[in-house]
């Protein structure tokens, strides 16, 4: 499969699921975006622990508070999984950028308003990264 592909697929898609996560349901958010991530892994014929790690620990990053009443450690705690969702996939340096653009973008729609659909989208995009980049360069 053409690996630029992972890239169109995955980034779009997370940004989007993970806004529609925001707005009504969030299970788009919690259940549906991992489990396309894992979809699109096992497509890329990465194995199936590996997927399965991927879609556990997309699950669970994405049922952990952030929002006005946690504290900042749990924003923080928060943020960091998101950078690790694609842990099992290797390691890849782009997962320090979506705890970093999280935290910003919190601060700056707290302090600055910052719409927070923006830094939704945004923070969907960045997850996504590194997966897509892992699957690019294997």
């Amino acid at each position: 499969m053409d690996k630029e592909l992972a890239y169109l697929i995955l980034l779009p898609l997370s940004s989007f699921l993970f806004m529609l996560g925001g707005w009504k349901w969030k299970g788009w958010r919690r259940f549906v975006l991992p489990l396309c991530f894992s979809l699109v892994c096992f497509i890329y014929s990465v194995p199936l622990w590996q997927v399965l790690l991927l879609a556990l620990f997309g699950c669970i990053s994405f049922s952990l508070p952030y929002g006005n009443n946690s504290s900042w450690i749990q924003r923080v705690v928060t943020a960091t999984t998101f950078g690790l969702i694609g842990i099992s996939l290797g390691f890849d340096w782009l997962m320090v950028v979506p705890p970093i653009v999280f935290i910003v973008g919190w601060i700056l729609s707290n302090m600055a308003g910052l719409q927070w659909k923006i830094v939704e989208a945004i923070t969907g995009l960045v997850i996504a990264l590194p997966i897509a980049n892992r699957l690019y360069y294997g």
